[in-house]
């Protein structure tokens, strides 16, 4: 039986992040975990104990829209790939995600789809413009420093608007969070490593990793088996950067869709949706066929 490989990034909330990880039967999955550099590494040692988590080293520091997220998620593309485990896909999730279904429901939908490749994809030009100055624009997000917002306006003023890597790949966003095969993960990590050029390119784009595995995948032989969903109930209606966060005045909202995944969720503003997530995949796993 194969099993699906969980790759998490998480910054804050380790309680949280070990009811997320509890979620997938340790038969199915395995989780790969990568902690922010910033955090220290004493607050998840709860997670070293469980024999279905891996912690992700090197453990970097991640800034908001670098490309670390980029960087942390090709390293642990490389990892899963070399595990001992041929797990069969990738899935890519934030330590804010959380199940609203039985993870063994997600599990057999995924394993059970021929092969597809699970993204929220949207083309930028013409259905996402306000995306564009992400890459036409020259970031120095991985640069915190003073005066950095000066400099970029500097360099902005003198190279005017970019294509996205210079008009060699259309390009699609949105959301960082998807579940592939481990044939397009493979794809991603030769095509990254045979175009430093483009690596550097990413480097001053805003939030690379909203752009790239799905301009990839879009791109690619893979668009063909991309399916019409990525899995996970993603609430943008604030129109703000971030998703909005639920509480409990959203849980029949959440527990409507058709999704197995959801986010964002945070235990400093609501734990009680969570429970109520629990109690409601408890009831469900109950119908589910005994295995």
């Amino acid at each position: 039986m194969s099993k699906i490989a969980n790759f998490i990034i998480a910054h804050k909330h380790p309680e949280q992040l070990l009811r997320l990880v509890n979620q997938f039967d340790a038969r199915l999955f395995h989780n790969f975990v990568h902690v922010d550099g910033r955090r220290p590494g004493s607050e998840f040692m709860a997670l070293q104990a469980l024999p279905h988590v891996t912690l992700v080293e090197p453990r970097r520091k991640l800034n908001w829209a670098g490309y670390g997220f980029v960087q942390v998620t090709l390293e642990a593309m490389e990892t899963v790939l070399a595990h001992k485990t041929a797990f069969s896909y990738i899935n890519v999730m934030s330590g804010q995600d959380y199940a609203i279904r039985p993870t063994e429901s997600f599990y057999e939908h995924v394993n059970a789809s021929g092969g597809q490749e699970f993204f929220d994809v949207i083309r930028v030009v013409p259905d996402w413009p306000v995306a564009l100055h992400r890459y036409q624009g020259f970031h120095l997000v991985e640069h915190q420093f003073k005066g950095r917002y000066r400099l970029e306006a500097l360099i902005n003023f003198f190279m005017g608007k970019r294509e996205f890597y210079g008009g060699r790949l259309i390009p699609y966003g949105r959301s960082a969070w998807f579940t592939a095969t481990r044939d397009f993960a493979a794809y991603t990590l030769r095509y990254i490593n045979d175009r430093p050029d483009f690596v550097r390119f990413l480097k001053t784009i805003w939030s690379p990793d909203e752009f790239l595995f799905n301009t990839l995948v879009m791109n690619s032989p893979f668009h063909e088996k991309v399916a019409s969903s990525n899995l996970r109930y993603i609430d943008w209606s604030e129109g703000k950067v971030n998703p909005k966060i639920f509480t409990v005045a959203d849980y029949t909202a959440v527990t409507n869709s058709d999704c197995f995944l959801a986010r964002k969720f945070d235990t400093g503003v609501d734990t009680e949706i969570l429970s109520m997530i629990d109690q409601r995949i408890n009831e469900m796993r109950q119908l589910l066929p005994i295995s």
